[in-house]
């Protein structure tokens, strides 16, 4: 099919969608799990000059004042009875003198004994809390939420705008969405029925922090998307899904991104890499017996060793530091964002619209953009005929 014909049927698409009503989705952002956190640390940290670092005094009559300090009762109870800390509870321990204590007593355990005994918890999560202040990212932190609340229902509204932006036009998206941020280390991103839990000590850098919600918000919701629209649920469908989702969210994550990242993202020699890997492994999948092991060969390799390989070679900043460490290069993030940025340069917002709503089409509308001074090749046919062929809709 020739680029005059696709500008056509987009076109046409276009006056299609512009006749539907939009369905905006409601969005909440919750950040009382991390303000009362913070409140719990800074109030232990005042208590004693010791440096939160040390923690290993062990100093039995100080842990013993905090279990009977009543102010800093209050504060780790108020903590925990959100409801919030039912689901980060759930798969948290914590050992200390030949004791075990499970959920929310893990959490009381560990708090009663700052900064004097690092109790020792799953998921390291004291080791995580005190690297985070040490470094005084806590700080950024407050900042940041302390902004948030300043302005928190235009924040709110700017991000469902931004990600309505590139979500299909679909009246089965109205839905209620709450962002929960927290400061624990259980988990960088948690999702749970309506809810997203942003893990803050996964982050260093806290400006322009927006985006990280609106990206998280906009995964949430195209995954939801495909689920209500697909019932295909093979390992090639899992996979196309997820170059989807996590390409089309950089459209609004890359802003985020500092400079370095940035480079990575455009580079020619990078992304030529990551495409020629892409193709190889795409056939080995779609011509693999037992998929389901072929696509964990893959991630097995490319997640790990090459994209940590490529990340050393490509990344010209100072440091390699846990922003750096979550953008390495891997090609269901690198390649499907250039895609759709590609689209989105050439046909604009209207259509990079339409190959939202017709993920099938994303690669072909890709070739009927293509010039000859993109950073990555047309994609070859087969490869085309095996994307469409594992997204039909079921409606």
């Amino acid at each position: 099919m020739n680029r005059q014909l696709y500008y056509l049927i987009f076109i046409i698409a276009i006056i299609i969608s512009a006749c539907k009503s939009e369905e905006n989705s409601i969005l909440k952002i919750n950040n009382e799990p991390a303000l009362r956190f913070i409140g719990v640390i800074n109030y232990l940290k005042s208590k004693d000059t010791i440096s939160i670092n040390n923690g290993n005094t062990n100093d039995t009559i100080k842990i013993t004042e905090n279990r009977n300090d009543t102010v800093l009762k209050h504060k780790i109870e108020t903590l925990l009875q959100l409801p919030e800390y039912t689901i980060l509870g759930q798969s948290s321990s914590a050992f200390n003198n030949a004791s075990t204590f499970k959920g929310k007593n893990a959490y009381r355990e560990a708090f009663y004994n700052l900064p004097y005994k690092k109790v020792s918890m799953s998921g390291v999560l004291t080791d995580q809390w005190i690297e985070y202040w040490n470094n005084g990212y806590n700080i950024d932190a407050e900042q940041m939420l302390n902004k948030l609340n300043n302005n928190i229902v235009n924040i709110e509204n700017n991000i469902i705008h931004t990600v309505n932006k590139i979500l299909p036009e679909n009246k089965n998206q109205d839905h209620n969405i709450e962002v929960v941020l927290c400061i624990d280390g259980n988990s960088s991103v948690y999702p749970c029925e309506n809810k997203i839990f942003i893990d803050l000590i996964d982050y260093n850098n806290f400006n322009d922090f927006e985006n990280v919600i609106a990206l998280r918000v906009h995964q949430h919701l195209y995954n939801r998307w495909f689920k209500i629209n697909f019932t295909e649920d093979n390992t090639i469908y899992r996979w196309q899904k997820k170059i989807i989702v996590n390409g089309s969210s950089h459209l609004i994550g890359i802003d985020y991104k500092n400079k370095y990242i940035k480079d990575m993202y455009n580079n020619k020699e990078l992304l030529n890499e990551l495409y020629n890997e892409w193709i190889t492994n795409y056939r080995a999948l779609s011509n693999s017996q037992s998929p389901d092991t072929t696509y964990i060969e893959i991630r097995e390799n490319t997640y790990t060793d090459l994209s940590f390989n490529r990340l050393k070679k490509y990344y010209k900043g100072d440091i390699i530091d846990v922003e750096a460490i979550r953008n390495r290069p891997i090609a269901d993030s690198y390649i499907g964002y250039y895609i759709y940025n590609a689209i989105s340069n050439e046909i604009g917002e209207s259509g990079l619209k339409q190959v939202i709503e017709n993920p099938a089409e994303l690669l072909s509308v890709y070739n009927a953009i293509h010039k000859d001074n993109m950073a990555i090749p047309k994609m070859p046919n087969d490869i085309i005929d095996i994307w469409k062929l594992n997204l039909r809709k079921t409606n």
